[in-house]
């Protein structure tokens, strides 16, 4: 059985000449059947020590892979187009003889992960029994999902460039036991409309001075008057004390959404669908966005996902479940038609009883689906969000017979 991170049915494949072992191949013979035929004892000599050293550097190279543990470190979540370290450490086990060889000398590790385009981990020095090398890559991965690839590739020059040797196997993660592979979120995205009303909600235009406070304002204190501050802020009291005018001073009002509600859907009327991928991907993005902007700023968030999965119940975040189990939703969702707007009903009417704003994020244009919420649409509660409409519109440029002619 394979230790630990030990890359198991590791296969090591013919060693193949190179082109610089292959020049040198035909040297050693060229000069053999020279030295021979001209009874030159330097020739030959000069050839049989090429020869020697093609089979040392044949029976050397494919051992060179061999006995070699590997270990990957990885993050286990990211942001789709974040860009993350992949650590690959590998090593040699102790029971090995200390007479044996170094093994895993100029040798490029291409991990299941990396881009295909994308240079793997190179190590260039060899190890002895006990020691131990890592290198790391930067890489991203834009696609959201679980990536389970634990597929291996080596290839090594090793020795003399004169032969390559490759090997590949499966690549045991030490972190798949625990979370299943890597899982890339959907990259945060929202729109700047969005974004500004997201910022307003939160906080006032600034902080308020007067007597008593507004709703949601604590008191702070009692500071020397400024140029501009109303007269009926003055703290009399406090000024005769001091003798000088003093003015009474509020925080400005802590964030104001205590909890927001989320709706994703995607429903066409008529029960029709439209299939584009890329807006339905928008959707999530712009789900992830919202989930991303809650967490950060500690706004409370009720989720709701109305995509037509038989058994996805309403999630309370953070008390229930929290924000990276929502993320981790959104990162594995598929998209399934909706056989009805029931249970969409349902959903917003109890969001909005619950929270103090509801954003319903769709893939499909609001057209096919906007009538059938109207009547739970009270002022600007519901923030209905398509991603047709956030898309940008490319402009065609009309040809004019001065642009064709020019």
């Amino acid at each position: 059985m394979a230790a630990k991170g030990q890359i198991p049915d590791l296969e090591v494949e013919r060693p193949r000449l190179t082109a610089s072992g292959l020049a040198v191949w035909w040297l050693a013979v060229g000069l053999l059947v020279i030295g021979v035929l001209r009874y030159d004892g330097a020739l030959i000599w000069l050839g049989g020590v090429g020869m020697i050293v093609m089979v040392v550097a044949r029976w050397w190279a494919p051992k060179n892979l061999r006995d070699l543990e590997l270990v990957r470190r990885r993050p286990a979540r990211v942001f789709a187009g974040e860009t993350f370290e992949l650590t690959l450490v590998v090593r040699r086990p102790e029971t090995m003889p200390s007479w044996y060889p170094r093994t895993g000398c100029a040798v490029e590790i291409r991990d299941g992960l990396l881009p295909k385009r994308q240079p793997g981990v190179f190590l260039a020095r060899g190890l002895r029994p006990g020691e131990w090398a890592e290198g790391s890559a930067s890489m991203r991965c834009f696609r959201r999902g679980r990536y389970r690839r634990t597929s291996v590739e080596i290839r090594t020059r090793f020795p003399l460039g004169l032969f390559e040797t490759r090997a590949s196997g499966t690549l045991l993660d030490d972190r798949l036991a625990t979370d299943g592979g890597l899982v890339v979120y959907p990259q945060p995205f929202l729109p700047e409309a969005l974004k500004r009303d997201l910022e307003l909600a939160r906080f006032d235009l600034g902080s308020r001075h007067g007597i008593e406070p507004e709703p949601g304002e604590e008191y702070r204190g009692i500071r020397e008057y400024r140029s501009g501050d109303p007269v009926k802020a003055v703290h009399w009291p406090a000024t005769a004390r001091a003798g000088g005018l003093m003015v009474r001073e509020w925080d400005p009002p802590a964030p104001r959404p205590a909890r927001y509600g989320l709706l994703l859907h995607t429903w066409e009327k008529g029960g029709g669908r439209l299939l584009r991928p890329d807006r339905w991907e928008l959707a999530l993005r712009m789900a992830t966005g919202l989930v991303a902007h809650c967490r950060a700023t500690g706004i409370g968030l009720w989720f709701a996902d109305e995509t037509g999965r038989s058994a996805a119940p309403m999630r309370r975040i953070p008390e229930a479940v929290s924000f990276g189990e929502a993320l981790m939703h959104l990162a594995l969702v598929p998209r399934v038609r909706m056989p009805g707007m029931e249970r969409f009903r349902a959903s917003l009417e109890q969001l909005v009883a619950q929270c103090d704003r509801v954003f319903v994020i769709s893939d499909v244009p609001q057209e096919y689906w906007r009538g059938e919420i109207e009547t739970w649409a009270h002022g600007n509660r519901v923030v209905c969000i398509d991603a047709e409409s956030v898309v940008p519109v490319r402009k065609r440029v009309a040809l004019t017979p001065e642009v064709v002619s020019g």
